[in-house]
């Protein structure tokens, strides 16, 4: 852990909470500061049927015809950057359905020298994004397991061999 935090402040507590308290300080003098983190839930599309998603269906059908085009999703990573805001927490449905559009905005979020953190289930990486990513340096990735047994993970993630998936994405990334 030590030497995550010496790899990635971000990481480390400590830096972390001074950034936020140098936005405060900046908020009660009445100077414009950049919010800390975005919280951005990339897509609502997904390849799974998980039981519990608040985005499978629950209205009747999704609409994704509002979703940000890859244009305004660059624009808002480069922005966002430049605002200031040090913090990236990117999540879906599941981010990697859009593929491109994602591994732009994370090129962009790395490039500016700025913290990121994924969500995904895992059972979309490739070979080739899983370089990228490594490339880029992305800073942290959570994968979606929701049990140790197969049968348990593969109903709630909707019976399609998820939990086979996402151990060879495991031993793949772990071999290479």
């Amino acid at each position: 852990i030590q030497m995550a935090k010496f790899l990635n402040p971000y990481r480390d507590e400590d830096h972390r909470m001074n950034l936020i308290v140098k936005r405060l300080v900046k908020w009660m003098k009445g100077e414009t500061a950049p919010p800390y983190q975005i919280n951005l839930y990339f897509t609502k599309k997904c390849n799974l049927g998980c039981k519990f998603c608040y985005y499978s269906g629950v209205d009747g059908p999704i609409e994704y015809s509002n979703e940000l085009s890859k244009e305004d999703l660059i624009k808002l990573a480069t922005e966002g950057c430049d605002f200031g805001i040090d913090s990236w927490y990117m999540a879906g449905g599941e981010p990697f359905t859009r593929p491109d559009e994602l591994l732009a905005m994370m090129t962009i979020i790395k490039q500016k020298g700025k913290f990121g953190n994924l969500n995904t289930n895992g059972t979309l990486l490739t070979k080739e994004i899983i370089h990228k990513l490594v490339e880029i340096e992305w800073d942290e990735i959570t994968f979606s397991i929701d049990s140790a047994e197969p049968k348990i993970h593969d109903f709630l993630r909707g019976g399609k061999k998820t939990f086979e998936k996402w151990c060879m994405l495991f031993f793949a990334v772990v071999v290479n």
